[in-house]
């Protein structure tokens, strides 16, 4: 088992504060490479919220539109709307942000994976 901090790199970083989505959440952190990574799982996640809202907005939107008895002009002409356009690149920007927290899973210390997993008190994120 490597080490993956030092006492030093603690004292230099010792409380990181994140916002997301109006909470205000307190890490713990001992390396830069642990904020990077939760970093990177919180932006996942927020865009996992952001694909849900766009899943949404499409119904509506498609729901409008018939309502009014019009058509999806850029999917009458490109065979899909701009909110199909926009699911995909969310849905790319996710599959992307797994691949790299899979990637780096493989090479993680105790005590990074520890702390993703939430069994730490210092954060309850997930790289599930």
């Amino acid at each position: 088992m490597r080490d993956c901090g030092s006492f030093e790199a603690a004292l230099r970083n010792p409380v990181v504060t994140i916002r997301r989505m109006g909470d205000e959440i307190q890490l713990m952190m001992t390396t830069e490479r642990q904020r990077m990574l939760l970093e990177t799982v919180m932006a996942r996640d927020e865009a996992q919220s952001f694909l849900r809202v766009l899943e949404v907005a499409k119904v509506r939107s498609e729901k409008h539109l018939a309502e009014l008895g019009q058509p999806d002009h850029l999917k009458a002409v490109t065979g899909r709307s701009a909110m199909d356009n926009a699911i995909a690149s969310t849905r790319r920007l996710i599959e992307t942000y797994e691949r790299v927290l899979s990637e780096l899973k493989v090479s993680l210390c105790d005590e990074d994976l520890t702390l993703l997993s939430g069994d730490s008190p210092a954060a309850r994120v997930s790289i599930a």
